[in-house]
């Protein structure tokens, strides 16, 4: 389990133990709503079928999936609206892994239902990664911090909780800062992503 140069105070928390408390805050009613910082450029998706198709060789199952989906995804946006919004900076770099492909497609669909998804390029970001890149941060309420932790493959292993106030604001005018700077999801996609085809090796 890593954290990265960014390592900042807190209470490390097993995977099921990050999935059960951010969920708590999650459906909590908030008016100032979520944010999500992503910056990693592959993971390893747990439990999503559209993800295992594309494993397998089948790009044109995998959005099949997607648009199945898209029924409950619409119903969990709405929620979302009504709790107070999602906010998400999805920092990318060319040329595209098969993962980025595959999620700026399924943050396509989360985008046109509710949550605001802005794209900021790598190299915008190079001043903040002196010391390495940025981490993985998911923001609830303006009361909860997680950083989230993969393992050597990508795969989610974990996060470090904190409910510092000096701390979770840091970070949140942080990623603001970067979604007034970014570009919109939609705008972005069908500029660089629209009719892109992954190969997936593993």
């Amino acid at each position: 389990m890593h954290n990265g140069p960014f390592a900042f105070p807190g209470r490390q928390l097993t995977l099921d133990e990050y999935l059960d408390d951010s969920d708590n805050y999650f459906w909590k009613a908030s008016k100032s709503g979520h944010w999500r910082l992503e910056r990693l450029q592959s993971f390893v998706e747990l439990a999503d079928r559209s993800w295992d198709a594309l494993v397998a060789g089948d790009w044109t199952r995998s959005m099949e999936l997607l648009r199945q989906e898209i029924p409950e995804t619409k119903q969990n946006e709405e929620r979302i609206a009504r709790n107070g919004g999602f906010r998400r900076v999805r920092v990318v770099r060319e040329p595209f892994t098969p993962y980025l492909i595959w999620e700026l497609n399924a943050l396509r669909i989360r985008h046109e239902y509710g949550s605001s998804i802005h794209v900021v390029d790598a190299e915008a970001v190079a001043p903040l990664e002196a010391d390495g890149d940025l981490p993985e941060i998911l923001i609830l309420c303006d009361e909860v911090m997680y950083q989230v932790l993969y393992d050597e493959n990508n795969k989610a292993d974990g996060a470090i909780i904190s409910t510092d106030r000096t701390i979770v604001q840091h970070w949140a005018e942080l990623i603001e800062n970067l979604y007034k700077k970014g570009e919109d999801l939609e705008s972005y996609f069908n500029r660089k992503v629209a009719g892109l085809t992954p190969s997936y090796a593993g």
